[in-house]
């Protein structure tokens, strides 16, 4: 059966603030298709509940699709109605927008990242969603592979919330958070990824359910984005399994940890944890 899309490309940067929205086109209840897509720092953009948004798929990684914002996301979902990012060849949400049958199947790696840029007067709530299938984009020799990137070139910024959504099938970190951000990250469920988050700040990871892929990669790593940069993230209340690792901590990262669960992974045996220590 066709599916028809909305296609959406470009960089959305009006001149004056205003409130646009990503509505239910004559009640078709169309997913939106992005191609590489940025959103100014003057634009709230509302989302409805349900909503389903799916990236292009390119199978070189210096062309992964890019959903990168300065605006506020104004996210309509709730529990029982999430919004979706995923792959176009990901047939489950919204139907066979590649119009390809069965031909292909979605992966890891599928389309780059959302990328959240702490703002003065923003604050985004990123909630109630769920995010498959991205973490991959390779440029000028660096490969940004992570799926939800929250990024800040301001501590006085307020930093998005990121909580209540499923990260899954990430092909690098499902959340990286970096330079001066420090966001709140709390009761999501992250699976088949090999590295769960990438802290290089003070966040707070919280009320979180963390679960591996095979017994490889590492929970959480976090990492001083300057080797004499001392961070202290707080990781408190998670659950952790099926990793080698639970945690990492690379450099001058000192995180404080309390009331965790760590079960299952490779080194970690009875009540004993192996945390890997790397400088």
């Amino acid at each position: 059966m066709q599916v028809h899309v909305i296609c959406v490309s470009g960089k959305i940067f009006p001149s004056s603030f205003v409130n646009e929205t990503w509505g239910n086109i004559q009640g078709l209840n169309m997913p939106y298709l992005l191609k590489d897509v940025q959103l100014g720092a003057r634009l709230t953009l509302t989302i409805p509940a349900g909503t389903i948004i799916k990236f292009v798929y390119h199978p070189e990684n210096t062309r992964k699709v890019l959903f990168i914002v300065y605006g506020t996301l104004d996210l309509q979902s709730t529990s029982g109605n999430p919004i979706v990012f995923t792959s176009e060849r990901d047939d489950s949400y919204g139907g066979d927008t590649n119009n390809d049958g069965n031909t292909t199947s979605p992966a890891s790696g599928d389309w780059g990242c959302i990328q959240l840029n702490s703002q003065p007067g923003v604050s985004n709530n990123f909630h109630d969603c769920i995010v498959r299938y991205g973490g991959n984009y390779y440029n000028g020799g660096v490969n940004y592979s992570y799926m939800l990137w929250i990024k800040s070139i301001d501590p006085s910024y307020n930093d998005a919330i990121v909580q209540n959504c499923s990260f899954s099938d990430s092909y690098g970190p499902a959340i990286y958070i970096s330079d001066q951000a420090k966001p709140t990250i709390m009761n999501n469920s992250v699976i088949h990824s090999r590295i769960s988050m990438n802290i290089q700040r003070d966040a707070i990871i919280s009320g979180n359910t963390i679960t591996g892929l095979d017994y490889s990669g590492t929970g959480i790593t976090i990492a001083s984005n300057e080797s004499n940069q001392v961070v202290h993230p707080t990781i408190n209340n998670n659950i952790i399994e099926n990793f080698s690792y639970p945690f990492e901590q690379v450099d001058c990262a000192f995180p404080s940890y309390s009331g965790n669960t760590i079960i299952n992974n490779k080194y970690h045996v009875g009540t004993a944890t192996f945390i890997r220590t790397v400088s």
